[in-house]
């Protein structure tokens, strides 16, 4: 009865309008897409992002999940000269968001072929040296398989043939996680619906160079 106490102490007495301006808060970011970091103003501080593509890699914190959408960001620009974001859907149930949305891109011609595949090589090569610009996070993207997955991301790019100019969608899911005691995110788990399909994307993002 005291442990129950206790916990019931630490709740927040607006949980309910918390988890509803979090949701709110998901629904309008996402619209907003690469120019916010989604969330980012309900977000727990010790919010964790993952990538359904490479479940070893982590960032935790603000500060990690700020800077991973600005090279979210720096990446779009790279590979597109106009973007925007759409929400497809929103659905909440418990304590988990579930949104849906895509990413409708201006592709830059050319993005394919040897030029993607130089691109790539030459952000695998930034893997290797501890004094390039990742330093020891690159030594830890290196061994979560984020190198691997630039390998065959530049297989990929060599064996496009064409360019990829013109329009380009690019779908995509996101599951957050909300505390129970509080309401803000404490996860977020971003998924590429198509990622055989998206890995010019991924890996323009500098995160992953």
């Amino acid at each position: 009865r005291g442990a129950r106490a206790a916990r019931s102490a630490g709740a927040d007495p607006n949980f309910a309008t918390n988890v509803g301006q979090a949701v709110d808060s998901l629904r309008k970011d996402h619209g907003q897409i690469p120019a916010v970091a989604p969330g980012i103003v309900v977000a727990s501080p010790g919010i964790v992002l993952e990538l359904a593509q490479l479940p070893a890699l982590r960032f935790s914190g603000v500060q990690q999940y700020r800077q991973f959408w600005d090279n979210f960001k720096l990446g779009v620009d790279l590979v597109s000269t106009s973007s925007r974001s759409e929400v497809v859907n929103v659905v909440q149930s418990g304590l988990y968001v579930r949104i849906r949305w895509r990413l409708l891109l201006q592709a830059k011609n050319p993005f394919g072929g040897n030029v993607a595949a130089s691109a790539l090589q030459a952000a695998k090569g930034a893997f290797d040296s501890p004094s390039g610009p990742l330093g020891n996070f690159g030594g830890f993207l290196k061994s979560s398989g984020a190198k691997d997955f630039l390998g065959e991301a530049e297989k990929w790019a060599k064996e496009s043939s064409t360019p990829s100019a013109g329009d380009r969608t690019v779908e995509l899911n996101s599951i957050y996680e909300l505390d129970c005691w509080n309401g803000r995110i404490l996860k977020h788990s971003l998924e590429f619906r198509s990622p055989t399909e998206d890995f010019d994307l991924i890996g323009a993002i500098p995160s992953f160079r």
